[in-house]
């Protein structure tokens, strides 16, 4: 099945020098283990970014559109302050990385004080992943998938294609990953539209799927499901 879904409201950017980002970068940072292993946690301080700004009334038409533009921006320097403010709920292992279940136990400590009315789990079963990811972007949820570390050859150099729409929206190969996480934000047809390294680039969904099953494994490659508790649960799923 086909999914055409994404998120309702301009996803968050960073003004930088070079302009303004989509979505943040561990690359920003001076830190080592940040800068080489900080995926996950810029993962995190993104999504936490998005869902915590309150919506604007009537959004998407005059002066209210101009303000969500201006609310979804911030400077570097804000930036960095929220992303070392969850250095204590996201750690990061040196040489490592991230465990996806440290991102769930980490969103569920702070959305319980903040009295957040969502939940996080890390993993699910791979024939739900794609309905999954649409039903989180319906909700207004970006969505954290890890294109997972080779399993169990963790010396695999073999990557996951990213890529770059072009003027003539023909798709262009941008780059290569593989043990990282991007944020999903929006499902059109094959393709999976994604922030990384403060930029916007796109997954065929077929060839995720060939990497996950050639390469890696659905323990490490998977998304960090978050929902909102109440009527909408895992249930409906």
């Amino acid at each position: 099945m086909e999914y055409n879904v994404k998120l309702s409201r301009p996803y968050i950017c960073i003004r930088r020098p070079e302009g303004l980002s989509f979505g943040g970068s561990q690359e920003w940072f001076e830190e080592k283990t940040v800068r080489d292993y900080g995926c996950g946690l810029i993962g995190a301080a993104d999504v936490l970014l998005y869902v915590s700004r309150p919506a604007q009334a009537g959004e998407g038409s005059g002066d209210a559109a101009s303000r969500e533009e201006a609310a979804r921006e911030l400077t570097f320097e804000e930036y960095g302050r929220h992303v070392a403010a969850l250095r204590r709920h996201f750690p990061i292992i040196p040489g490592f990385g991230m465990p996806g279940w440290f991102l769930s136990i980490g969103f569920n400590i702070i959305f319980r004080r903040q009295k957040s009315p969502y939940r996080a789990k890390w993993g699910l079963p791979h024939r739900r992943l794609l309905y999954s990811i649409a039903e989180m972007l319906r909700q207004d949820i970006p969505v954290i998938l890890s294109a997972g570390p080779h399993f169990p050859r963790f010396w695999g150099k073999e990557g996951l294609t990213l890529y770059r729409e072009a003027a003539d929206e023909t798709m262009l190969p941008a780059a290569r990953t593989r043990a990282h996480y991007v944020i999903v934000t929006g499902i059109a047809g094959e393709w999976l539209r994604i922030s990384s390294w403060g930029r916007m680039y796109y997954i065929r969904i077929a060839e995720y799927e060939d990497y996950v099953r050639r390469y890696s494994c659905p323990l490490f490659s998977n998304i960090c499901f978050i929902r909102p508790c109440g009527p909408c649960t895992e249930k409906t799923l």
